[in-house]
């Protein structure tokens, strides 16, 4: 087997983890990496597959350069190119779709399930051929669509789902053992980058409670878009008991957290996105305003676009109180970080060295925090107490001792 190539083609958590599997099981193997077009080396809600191959030293190739090894097993995972067989020697080219085939070809595949009320999907591992995702199946694994899933959630089930497909087929794929089955006609659907404007997405309130529900559900991706219903962002919707009454449509009550619409059956009550309302307070150290919406049942350990939670963010700006608090009742973990990496710890540093005031570093310090933590930089605390100030880098360094 040492004369083989593996290509790891993609993005994201899935790329990520097969090529790790791929290192781990055949070292012996030439082992190199094709990233996607949007990759740009940073990590963000997801890790970066570009940032991971330089950090482990992976050869990054583009597409046109492996066309003509012929030993070559090339294997996609979210690779956001179109793959032309006619230009490749081999005949190893495989990918992982989002979806159980036939069904659910093309885009949109954690959106479209869930807009349809479909209860089932999966994930299949199929050879690639000229087509959009046509190619003959060589495994699928299917689950159910839990009712509370929304867009996000369904996505990142699909990234379980298929990491683990690909693991428990990868010694067949590369020892040329694996059987294929044509798709079937029956079920088969294709959708194309048409089939939703997440540009313009719009909520049909001319429909059931359920039909709504499920475009909530739909569209629900909290780093990508959340849906807007009058001006409102919506991140969850609960059918209730009650008939409507009025038009569809209608508000019939409107609070701080919440709207209940009429629809053409039953009212339904859509949840309002309260995370920028959770983070000012955070940033303004309102403790009592952060109880009372968590108290309504929203998620306050929610992070920003940036990887900000309120810890973070209570951090940096110095509301010890609301650290206390959140510290003490465990409601986000100490050692939380955002997508850069920087480290609670490191902002309870920045606004010791800008205000003087240590209170909050030294009480994370005494709570437990992990000094060692690592950036995306591979840089720690140190690092940067040495920068601001020899005292703090001093006073860390005997901590360390």
């Amino acid at each position: 087997m040492s004369n083989k190539v593996i290509c790891i083609a993609g993005k994201n958590s899935i790329a990520i983890h097969i090529l790790d599997y791929v290192l781990n099981k055949y070292s012996n193997c030439r082992i190199i990496a094709c990233i996607n077009r949007t990759d740009n080396f940073k990590n963000n809600w997801q890790l970066s597959f570009a940032k991971h191959c330089k950090d482990k030293s992976i050869e990054i190739v583009k597409l046109e350069n492996i066309y003509e090894i012929e030993n070559l097993y090339f294997i996609s995972l979210e690779f956001d190119k179109l793959i032309d067989v006619k230009k490749f020697k081999t005949k190893n080219l495989f990918n992982i779709h989002f979806s159980y085939l036939p069904a659910y070809k093309g885009m949109f595949t954690s959106a479209l399930p869930i807009l349809h009320n479909m209860q089932e999907t999966g994930v299949t591992l199929h050879l690639i051929d000229n087509g959009i995702d046509t190619g003959d199946i060589i495994a699928q694994k299917s689950f159910s669509i839990n009712k509370d899933f929304n867009c996000r959630d369904l996505y990142v089930e699909y990234l379980s789902q298929g990491k683990n497909l690909v693991i428990e087929n990868i010694d067949n794929l590369l020892n040329n053992s694996f059987n294929t089955k044509r798709q079937p006609t029956l079920n088969s659907s294709y959708f194309s980058k048409k089939s939703i404007d997440f540009n313009n997405l719009k909520i049909d309130l001319n429909s059931t409670a359920d039909q709504i529900l499920n475009q909530i559900r739909a569209f629900s991706f909290r780093e990508y878009q959340l849906p807007m219903v009058y001006g409102y962002l919506i991140y969850k919707a609960i059918t209730l008991d009650s008939k409507s009454m009025s038009k569809p449509g209608t508000i019939l009550r409107n609070d701080f957290d919440s709207l209940i619409v009429s629809t053409i059956d039953y009212d339904i009550k859509l949840l309002k996105d309260l995370l920028d309302e959770v983070l000012t307070a955070a940033k303004n150290g309102e403790i009592n305003k952060v109880i009372i919406i968590q108290n309504l049942g929203f998620d306050i350990t929610l992070k920003d676009e940036n990887g900000w939670d309120i810890l973070i963010i209570a951090s940096f700006n110095g509301k010890f109180k609301l650290v206390k608090w959140i510290i003490d009742n465990k409601i986000v973990d100490i050692n939380s970080q955002n997508y850069k990496g920087t480290s609670v710890i490191m902002y309870a540093m920045t606004y010791a060295f800008n205000s003087g005031d240590k209170s909050i570093m030294n009480y994370l310090i005494e709570k437990g925090a992990n000094l060692y933590l690592v950036d995306n930089k591979n840089l720690d605390i140190f690092h940067y107490a040495k920068l601001y100030d020899e005292t703090f880098f001093c006073e860390l360094l005997s901590i360390r001792k």
